[in-house]
């Protein structure tokens, strides 16, 4: 096994013991954490081995990184929150980026690009319900704040405006109500691509749309709840956020319909990354479909430049990855997705050994040692 595993796994250990003691980030949480840091050194130190001694110094490190980007995220997330409530119950106007509507399909008609309803006593009587990121600066920091969204007339996905109204604030984010959204300014046009393929779903596969939407580009707004449970109760419910199997399917998909066209394997191999490139993009890059691209990019560039690969270092580097965003592995989606292709990476090697060792228990000895290695 490559050592870059082994660093990979202390990084991974270190950064989720700290980021999930800093969630409860108080004097004694820190206390508590940095005393459970100290005992793992300890342990490791055990018998008096400098080499786990020293190899345990950077994972009290990574610990207490991993508390402060959490317990910073957290206040971070607190204070955007209570900004962006003052600020509309202010009466000020803010940015906002809309992802999309989920009330779309079932709403009415939606109406052209650029008309957006003035005051709420001009909006459809249901109004319309989405999803969007307010965006501020608040000092030197950025605020960054997802919002639901009730909408008093018409915006498309991806169109970034200016809104006013009230909000409330909740656990993950905000709710809006607005009274008037501005003619939108800018577009944001990898949300854009994503409602466009919404909508396509939407006519193509109709009753059917929200399950499809799920699958192919993690819109799960629209499942009912009886599907999600039936989902559940099989086991299945992670099929219906996209994950690394979505872009493997989308990869080896691409690269045999190239082959069938009998084009060289550079061109389908430069041809399948750009697409899984630009589908993630487009997803909003979620941390299972970017650990999916960055194997199925390690493994392509070995292939193209004819050097060995181990699939351990494929997965230490699409699960470490992601971790630019440190609290990613606290994310649920991720933590099945590379534990899951562990698992798999973990059964292939075992398979690997005990396979001739079957084999040669099966056929008769030939020779001794040198027949039973043959067979």
């Amino acid at each position: 096994m490559p050592l870059l595993i082994y660093a990979a796994g202390w990084w991974l250990v270190g950064l989720f013991t700290g980021a999930l003691l800093g969630q409860w980030a108080t004097r004694p949480a820190w206390l508590a954490g940095i005393m459970l840091l100290a005992g793992i050194m300890v342990a490791l130190a055990w018998r008096s081995r400098r080499l786990r001694a020293v190899a345990a110094l950077p994972l009290v490190g990574i610990g207490l990184a991993g508390v402060l980007a959490s317990a910073s995220a957290a206040d971070d997330a607190r204070i955007c929150r209570a900004a962006t409530v003052e600020r509309m119950a202010r009466g000020e106007w803010v940015s906002l980026r809309f992802d999309g509507a989920a009330t779309e399909r079932a709403g009415p008609a939606r109406p052209r690009r650029g008309r957006v309803a003035g005051t709420a006593e001009t909006a459809p009587a249901d109004g319309m319900r989405g999803r969007g990121t307010v965006r501020f600066a608040l000092g030197a920091r950025h605020c960054a704040v997802a919002a639901s969204v009730r909408l008093p007339g018409a915006l498309g996905a991806g169109d970034i405006a200016d809104a006013h109204g009230t909000a409330m604030a909740t656990d993950r984010g905000v709710r809006l109500a607005l009274d008037s959204v501005r003619a939108p300014t800018d577009r944001d046009w990898l949300r854009a691509s994503r409602g466009r393929v919404g909508h396509t779903i939407d006519r193509l596969f109709r009753e059917r749309a929200p399950l499809v939407r799920a699958l192919v580009i993690a819109d799960q707004d629209g499942i009912a709840t009886a599907v999600r449970d039936r989902f559940a109760d099989a086991g299945l419910v992670h099929l219906l956020s996209v994950s690394g199997m979505h872009v493997a399917i989308i990869a080896s998909a691409l690269l045999t319909i190239t082959a069938a066209m009998r084009l060289p394997a550079t061109v389908g191999a430069a041809a399948s990354l750009a697409l899984i490139l630009a589908y993630v993009a487009m997803l909003g890059a979620p941390a299972p479909a970017v650990r999916s691209a960055v194997m199925l990019l390690t493994v392509m560039l070995a292939t193209m430049w004819q050097r060995p690969l181990h699939e351990w270092t494929a997965l230490a580097l699409g699960a470490v990855i992601p971790t630019v965003q440190p609290l990613v592995v606290l994310d649920l989606g991720w933590q099945l997705s590379v534990s899951g292709m562990a698992a798999l990476v973990a059964a292939r090697a075992i398979l690997r050994r005990w396979k001739p060792y079957a084999l040669s228990r099966r056929t008769p000895s030939r020779g001794g040692p040198v027949g039973a290695c043959a067979g």
